[in-house]
């Protein structure tokens, strides 16, 4: 298995990891992490961990069990807006999402950047930030669809940057929908059909928290082992329809519309093995926007 090995000091900083000065070493699966997975870490010998403070010299290799259970917020899982096919678009597609407060982030390197967008009656309002810190709000409703609309952020530090754009789930002065649309960006040279970090919005209601997507075509996926899943997700008057998909097959359809709230458990089989689970959102009302939430997922051996 091919992994990223990145190394602390004792202070927290980034260090080499074949100095003496290695307090913590992070270990990240280049394919992403599969929950229930078990893996093994093959260690120099005299390696230590710290057990309570104290360093201990392990003699066998050290296993390390994945998670099986999943929040909505949990590494291992990978959120997807919709993909949309346009002629219009640099490179033939975009993404959109309508959920208030969906990301999608870019990393780049320079002194500016300019994320290309659409605006048109069915786009609403996103606010775009730069290194975690607000620097604009943008309203892209007008009454005639127009793609390629540049927004430019500039004025930033020589070296490496993130650029995210959030989804504030409200309309514009000049239109009647709330999608967020992400074409390219350019920091130096234009990157089309551009690789970003993307979230569902957060919502939370009772004291309980979950993801959730507002367009049809948005989806979540995750790799597992065992023989079985559990999606929690969410029923209520808002709530709408998905496609659950296990290895490429469609194996059920969640009708998730009801006249109250309450936490639904959809339970898919999968036979021993690893798979990818994958839920894709159904259903697409950009005036009024029904969701697909997640609250977490459970897998069983």
């Amino acid at each position: 298995m091919s992994v990223a090995v990145s190394c602390l000091d004792p202070g927290g900083a980034a260090t080499g990891c074949a100095g003496a000065s290695v307090r913590t070493v992070r270990l990240a699966p280049k394919g992403g992490v599969v929950a229930g997975e078990s893996y093994q870490v093959d260690l120099h010998p005299g390696a230590a961990i710290l057990a309570g403070g104290e360093p201990v010299v392990l003699a066998e290799p050290l296993l390390v069990e994945a998670p099986s259970v999943l929040e909505d917020r949990a590494v291992g899982r990978a959120y997807r807006w919709d993909e949309v096919r346009s002629s219009g678009s640099y490179g033939g597609r975009a993404w959109r999402e309508a959920a208030p407060g969906a990301t999608a982030t870019f990393a780049f390197t320079g002194t500016s950047v300019t994320w290309y967008t659409r605006r048109g009656p069915t786009e609403g309002v996103a606010t775009v930030a730069i290194d975690g810190r607000r620097r604009r709000t943008v309203d892209n409703s007008s009454p005639r669809v127009r793609d390629r609309v540049p927004v430019r952020l500039d004025g930033l530090s020589p070296g490496r940057h993130t650029v995210t754009v959030r989804v504030e789930g409200r309309r514009g002065a000049r239109g009647r929908g709330r999608t967020v649309t992400v074409d390219a960006f350019r920091a130096g040279r234009l990157v089309r059909n551009p690789s970003v970090s993307a979230d569902w919005g957060p919502a939370h209601r009772d004291g309980r928290g979950w993801s959730r997507a507002g367009v049809g075509g948005a989806e979540v996926s995750l790799r597992f082992r065992g023989s079985q899943i559990v999606w929690h997700t969410l029923s209520g008057p808002r709530q709408g329809s998905a496609a659950v998909i296990l290895d490429g097959v469609r194996v059920d359809t969640y009708l998730g519309r009801a006249s109250s709230y309450a936490l639904r458990s959809v339970v898919v089989p999968a036979g021993p093995g690893v798979h990818r689970l994958t839920v894709r959102a159904l259903d697409s009302d950009r005036n009024a926007p029904s969701f697909v939430s997640v609250d977490r997922f459970e897998v069983s051996q």
